[in-house]
């Protein structure tokens, strides 16, 4: 028995391993294609296909997002850990504000705002969140699009569209941009305003309490 059990182990230990290689594997594939069109992009600014290759590619999920342009910082063990995503720094100002954020008028806007929306899922403010800024600069013009795409999410996940919106040190200096969406979501949508509302209401609280 204790023979079948370590051959368990070693199996799923395999596999484990196994999945991990797989992952990134795609990681760096996916990291390989966003390069490509981005420098195609880049190099034939009038041809749309790239762009909308470049944005095929993009990811649609906060981890992947992540594990390619995110920088994370961690202690482990008394060691000062530091992940740099192969596309972070420079790549990410470069691919994120100069070219996917302006795709919003190279592609279908409904799906462009519903990969925005599903990347703040599980998402994070950090220093260099060009993410957070892009939809900042977006939102107020294309309300419409961006109420449709949070309304497929479930409440707890609409709940953190907003909060990532407004999630940053000093939340107050975001009550400009806070008053002007709430104004227009009350009217348009109530169900959103109030969590809207409750995610700005809370990061205020916090910050006064010194968090």
């Amino acid at each position: 028995m204790k023979k079948n059990l370590i051959l368990t182990l070693i199996v799923i230990t395999n596999i484990t391993i196994i999945n991990a290689q797989d992952t990134t594997h795609t990681i760096y594939s996916q990291t390989d294609s966003l390069c490509k069109y981005y420098d195609l992009s880049i190099k034939f600014p009038n041809d749309k296909s790239y762009k909308e290759k470049f944005f095929d590619n993009f990811p649609n999920d906060f981890k992947t997002f992540n594990s390619i342009y995110g920088y994370n910082e961690y202690f482990y063990r008394g060691r000062n850990i530091i992940y740099s995503g192969p596309l972070s720094g420079a790549y990410n100002y470069e691919h994120i504000h100069d070219l996917f954020c302006n795709l919003v008028d190279v592609v279908n806007k409904d799906k462009f705002y519903m990969k925005i929306v599903n990347l703040t899922i599980d998402n994070y403010w950090e220093a260099d969140s060009e993410l957070q800024f892009c939809i900042q600069e977006k939102i107020i013009n294309d309300i419409d699009y961006v109420l449709k795409a949070v309304n497929t999410l479930s409440e707890k996940d609409a709940y953190g569209f907003w909060f990532f919106i407004f999630d940053r040190p000093h939340p107050s200096n975001l009550k400009e941009l806070y008053d002007a969406l709430y104004k227009i979501a009350i009217i348009k949508d109530s169900k959103q305003a109030l969590l809207m509302e409750k995610a700005y209401k809370w990061l205020i609280e916090e910050d006064d309490h010194g968090h």
